[in-house]
């Protein structure tokens, strides 16, 4: 009886891995659609599926009826920009418009840039009437508005459509103001 060499038994576990993947089924391979903002002078791209609602100074990005992916959504709001204010002090009042939520429990906070602008990453867990919910919200400054870019979704579907966040913030950048 001959013993398996090591380059063998790699191939025979990788035949193994790849027939397992097609018999549980892996993720397909997502598609994007380009969105461009004209009026805040953004653009990004979104599951290319997704249906959008405007309301007021929010976009609102969310799978279609009748999925599951109706209940994650992607929410871009658009908050004039007072002189005094700064990313930090919008960052706290968040903080405390949730802090009021039943289960708030501030998970990341941190630093850095979207698209070379100062921003804040906020995650969170919250308890609604519907279940408990899981939030990473981005506010980024620029010009005249604080850009808040949310990700929202059932806890237990969170990590499962994270993807679209990762694209829209991966792909998100500001357009030229035309000044």
């Amino acid at each position: 009886m001959r013993a398996w060499g090591g380059r063998a038994l790699m191939v025979v576990l990788m035949a193994m891995a790849l027939s397992l993947g097609l018999f549980i089924g892996l993720a397909p391979a997502q598609k994007f659609a380009d969105f461009v903002n004209q009026k805040f002078k953004f653009a990004t791209q979104l599951p290319s599926h997704w249906e959008s609602a405007v309301k007021d100074n929010s976009l609102i990005f969310s799978g279609p009826q009748g999925t599951e992916e109706y209940n994650v959504t992607i929410n871009f709001q658009f908050i004039n920009r007072k002189s005094q204010d700064s990313l930090e002090a919008q960052g706290q009042d968040l903080e405390r418009q949730l802090a009021t939520a039943q289960g708030y429990k501030l998970l990341v906070q941190e630093k850095g840039r979207i698209s070379g602008q100062p921003a804040l990453r906020l995650a969170m867990v919250y308890q609604t009437s519907s279940g408990l919910y899981q939030q990473e919200q981005f506010l980024v400054e620029r010009g005249p508005y604080f850009y808040y870019i949310g990700y929202t979704a059932p806890q237990r579907l969170f990590s499962k459509y994270k993807w679209a966040l990762d694209q829209v913030i991966k792909t998100f950048k500001f357009l030229p103001d035309g000044k």
